[in-house]
């Protein structure tokens, strides 16, 4: 299971939080679409498009290419997914624009009863 930051308002808001990370799919692996341009090192990219709650897959770029684009990278937090972004999936945030992520989502196997 991936990292996940955040914050709760209250105990039952945490439980749920919670229960949404454990049951829904999160980013596997991924793969860079296109690297973009204009990056710096440790450039957090929010993953766009899909259905998620409580957070969306984060990405980390870690090494850069020629004119900022992105060399590697590693999947911060997975995020909590009932429905998939398309691929190639567009980011937001950064110092740069462009760079794109084909993701690999996976099943944490958890499930909720209640």
């Amino acid at each position: 299971m991936a990292w996940f930051t955040g914050t709760a308002t209250t105990y039952l808001d945490l439980l749920t939080k919670l229960v949404q990370i454990a049951t829904r799919q999160s980013v596997a692996s991924a793969t860079i679409g296109a690297a973009g341009t204009g990056y710096t090192a440790g450039d957090i990219l929010t993953v766009s498009g899909g259905t998620f709650a409580p957070t969306a897959a984060k990405i980390r770029v870690l090494t850069l290419g020629g004119g900022g684009a992105v060399g590697t990278f590693k999947v911060q937090e997975g995020g909590a997914y009932t429905a998939a972004p398309s691929n190639p999936a567009s980011t937001t945030g950064g110092t740069g624009s462009g760079a794109t992520f084909n993701l690999t989502l996976a099943a944490t196997g958890w499930t909720a009863l209640r």
